[in-house]
């Protein structure tokens, strides 16, 4: 008598949550008690959370690459979220005048910002604080949000001399 043994399979899938937030590896078929390597990768805009598991709801990992040893089918999901950043607007001389625009924005969106000079000063630019490069000569004007940013109101007193 002669004893044939199959080895169960099983498949692991991995899907991207929400869909355009990244992509994932690692689905295939496995044989049992295998080591299932599954990677999860970020689009722009996104950044990785954690690994779910679809049928549990319960969460897996929180890294970008792991493993499992399969002793089941599974569905395994990466959950991305959208990146955000912050514009802060500071005022050059204090007190020269006021700004908005300060805010949280989504990645890619667009940030609205406003100088307003106080009485006797006036609007020069707009200059980004990490690179000291004018970024805006317009009281208002508005950018895409792709980074953390730090702009800056710069204002001149008005020196006119009435004699």
């Amino acid at each position: 008598m002669i004893a044939n043994f199959v080895s169960d399979n099983f498949e692991l899938v991995t899907k991207a949550n929400p869909p355009e937030g990244g992509t994932t590896t690692g689905t295939d078929k496995y044989n049992c008690e295998d080591t299932a390597i599954f990677t999860a990768t970020p689009n722009p805009c996104y950044k990785f959370s954690h690994w779910t598991d679809e049928e549990t709801a319960e969460i897996v990992s929180y890294t970008l690459i792991d493993s499992l040893v399969m002793d089941r089918d599974r569905i395994l999901i990466a959950n991305f979220v959208l990146d955000s950043f912050n514009l802060t607007t500071k005022v050059n001389p204090p007190n020269a005048g006021i700004t908005t625009g300060d805010n949280k924005y989504d990645c890619d969106e667009t940030a609205v910002f406003t100088a307003t000079p106080n009485g006797c000063f006036n609007f020069l630019n707009w200059t980004d604080e990490e690179t000291a490069e004018i970024v805006s000569y317009s009281l208002i004007d508005s950018l895409v949000m792709n980074h953390n940013r730090t702009l800056i109101a710069n204002f001149y007193e008005n020196n006119i001399v009435v004699r």
